[in-house]
């Protein structure tokens, strides 16, 4: 569910900005998904007295993405009903090579054969599919113009992830990584 201002324009880098937001849609789908769907998730629903109030129509609970323009800044937050991230696991979000993908989820988008040109597309991203990449790029990306990416977790409910974009021509200066 998308809400907000949806109607401004901004400036930005594309290729970031659909990065930044697939990995953060992407992970909290998944958290969704895990927490909520089937048996499963009926059971950690209820360990977790998780919300079950306003279920869409495939039982699970909707992915908010929230878009505010400000004079300053563009801000386009995430949120979600996952059951969150232990406060003493925060910090590992951010390391390369940190992933809770299992082996049977890197698999799946595993590609055995040479690139051929009847090989389907391959992205930058299906190379690192669960490898712990995502986000700590992601947040590079944000940061790159003078923006940020911050999380914010509930752990038992879910989790809010915030990007930061500069609206500002002279506050958007290349940032680079020290």
């Amino acid at each position: 569910r998308i809400d907000g201002h949806l109607d401004f324009k901004f400036t930005y880098v594309q290729s970031h900005l659909h990065h930044m937001l697939f990995e953060l849609l992407k992970n909290s789908v998944r958290a969704v998904v895990e927490q909520h769907h089937g048996q499963k998730g009926a059971e950690k629903r209820k360990r977790l007295t998780l919300s079950s109030r306003h279920l869409g129509s495939d039982e699970l609970p909707p992915v908010m993405v929230i878009i505010s323009g400000g004079k300053e800044d563009v801000v386009i937050k995430v949120s979600d009903e996952g059951g969150g991230i232990p406060r003493s696991d925060l910090h590992r979000i951010w390391s390369y090579e940190y992933t809770t993908a299992t082996d049977a989820d890197r698999s799946l988008n595993q590609v055995d054969t040479p690139l051929s040109p009847d090989t389907p597309y391959v992205t930058f991203r299906d190379n690192f599919y669960g490898m712990g990449y995502g986000l700590p790029i992601a947040r590079v990306f944000a940061r790159y113009f003078g923006g940020d990416l911050r999380v914010v977790s509930t752990e038992g409910w879910g989790t809010d992830a915030y990007i930061y974009i500069n609206r500002l021509e002279s506050a958007a200066v290349e940032t680079l990584p020290e």
